[in-house]
C-alpha cells in the first residue's frame, strides 16, 4: 500500500522536475545566444573606439603637444561620432 502511494505521488513529482529542468535548459540556451550576440556587438564597438583612439593619438603626435592642452581638445572635438553597430539579429528580443 505504501509503495503504491509513493508511486502515485513520486512519478508526477519527478515528471514535473524533468519538465522544469527542460524549460530551464531552453531558457538558458536562449539567454546564452542573446549574450553572445551582445558580446559580438561590444567587440565591434571596442574595435571602432580603439581605431578612433589611435587616430586621436596620431593626430596629437602630428600637431605636437602643447602645454595648454589645446591640441588634445581640438582633436577630441574634431573626431567623428561613433557609428551604431550595423549587425542585426532576427527574432523577437523584447524590452530589457
Amino acid at each position: 500500500m505504501r509503495a503504491k502511494t509513493l508511486l502515485v505521488l513520486g512519478v508526477p513529482v519527478l515528471w514535473l522536475a524533468t519538465l522544469g529542468s527542460s524549460v530551464a535548459v531552453i531558457y538558458m540556451r536562449h539567454r546564452a545566444s542573446e549574450l553572445s550576440f551582445q558580446l559580438s556587438q561590444e567587440r565591434i564597438r571596442h574595435a571602432r573606439l580603439e581605431q578612433a583612439w589611435g587616430e586621436l593619438q596620431s593626430e596629437e603626435g602630428r600637431r605636437g603637444s602643447s602645454s595648454s592642452g589645446t591640441g588634445v581638445a581640438t582633436a577630441v572635438h574634431a573626431a567623428p561620432a561613433p557609428q551604431a553597430p550595423t549587425a542585426t539579429r532576427t527574432g523577437s528580443q523584447g524590452d530589457r
